[in-house]
């Protein structure tokens, strides 16, 4: 018997056992055309400095003082929509003491297509900003920002599943804040405390956390939501500002991957001017919810750690703000309430993020925080014969 070529397979991604064909997640098969003959090399050096930028038309990766080949300094995304912008690599090798990271409110998640190997022995942080004083915490890649310092107006946080703010009561001379919601994501955000006035009896609610969005799948790739802020208090401008959601990255190596370094895409925490006390009426900011994590390819060897941790709600003058989901809970804690005159209610804390893992044998998920684990028994959406 001679070989029958109308009986070859024809992969869009790649082909293992020579009888499998697995497809890269959220990308068209036109796309990864466009990527066999468009990529380039990211194989910076020891002491690099990569940048993950906006760009005039679409995003870039920006390397210092190259990208690994001795010339390139950026590569841009090879298409961008709405939902994701795409990077075609030759190779991607990220040494141990490079550190990834992105602009802020980066407007779509990433996905690093690899045609060869991957490895990660470096940092990727795609963290959700913490807020501040005067600024709500920045998103990651795709992710949203968390609500803004505001003073009567209310600031709900950004992204699909955002947290709320929360409300300020009605006197304009015995003013107080609830706090604010944080962001949802694989859990729901939790709940801002609610406050009460010095005097009366007036009470603000609390934001609601942001619900439940995206899928296990992670098809499509979903970011991190971002906190509520609190709502405001006696100055008018202190309804503290939320933190921002967790960003979303995806890497796809049509043959090995190889993660032993560290990816970050946790949300940020909510803010309160708790150190001075010089207003202590407002709210306490919401937390951002984590991003997420897709890493494929027909053989995954993993040992590094991957945390998409909720942002930390902030505390106030009640008590402390609500801890961020994290494996065990996905949930965010919900705000302290008041528990007498006075007291302005703490942020939520943001839900935990989502971590996929598809491969054809089953990798080590020892430090990977939030593992959902498919193989090529369990994933046929992602395998078929």
């Amino acid at each position: 018997m001679g070989l029958d070529e109308s009986l070859a397979l024809a992969c869009d991604f790649a082909c293992i056992e020579n009888d499998h064909c697995i497809r890269a997640s959220n990308v068209s098969v036109p796309v990864l055309d466009l990527c066999r003959s468009n990529s380039a090399q990211l194989t910076p050096g020891a002491n690099a400095e990569v940048t993950i930028v906006t760009g005039s038309s679409a995003p870039a990766i920006h390397c210092s003082p190259d990208c690994g080949d001795g010339s390139t300094e950026s590569i841009p995304a090879i298409t961008q929509t709405a939902e994701l912008a795409v990077f075609c690599l030759s190779i991607l090798d990220i040494p141990q003491g490079v550190t990834i990271q992105s602009e802020a409110n980066l407007p779509v998640p990433i996905a690093l297509v690899v045609e060869g190997s991957a490895t990660v022995a470096g940092i990727i942080d795609l963290s959700g900003g913490t807020a501040s004083m005067t600024s709500a915490g920045s998103a990651g890649p795709g992710g949203g920002q968390g609500g803004a310092l505001h003073g009567a107006q209310t600031e709900n946080g950004k992204g699909p599943c955002p947290g709320l703010e929360g409300r300020r009561n009605n006197s304009n001379a015995n003013t107080i804040g609830g706090g604010g919601g944080g962001g949802g994501h694989a859990g729901r955000g939790g709940k801002g405390g609610q406050g009460k006035a010095a005097s009366g009896n007036q009470v603000a609610s609390g934001g609601n956390g942001g619900g439940t969005c995206g899928s296990a799948e992670l098809m499509p790739l979903v970011a991190g939501s971002g906190g509520g802020s609190g709502g405001d208090g006696s100055c008018d401008t202190c309804g503290w500002p939320g933190g921002g959601g967790g960003g979303a990255i995806q890497i796809s190596s049509k043959t090995s991957l190889s993660f032993t370094g560290s990816i970050i895409a946790s949300g940020g925490r909510g803010f309160h001017d708790l150190a001075s006390q010089g207003f202590p009426y407002g709210g306490g900011g919401g937390g951002g919810s984590g991003g997420a994590v897709l890493l494929e390819a027909p053989t995954l060897t993993l040992s590094g750690s991957i945390v998409v941790d909720g942002g930390d709600g902030a505390a106030s003058t009640a008590g402390p703000g609500g801890l961020g989901g994290q494996p065990g809970d996905l949930n965010g804690g919900a705000g302290s309430s008041q528990s007498g005159p006075g007291q302005a209610g703490a942020g939520g804390g943001g839900a935990s993020g989502r971590v996929r893992l598809n491969g054809s044998t089953s990798p080590n998920c020892l430090d990977i925080s939030t593992c959902l684990l498919y193989t090529s028994d369990a994933a046929d959406d992602l395998l078929q014969v």
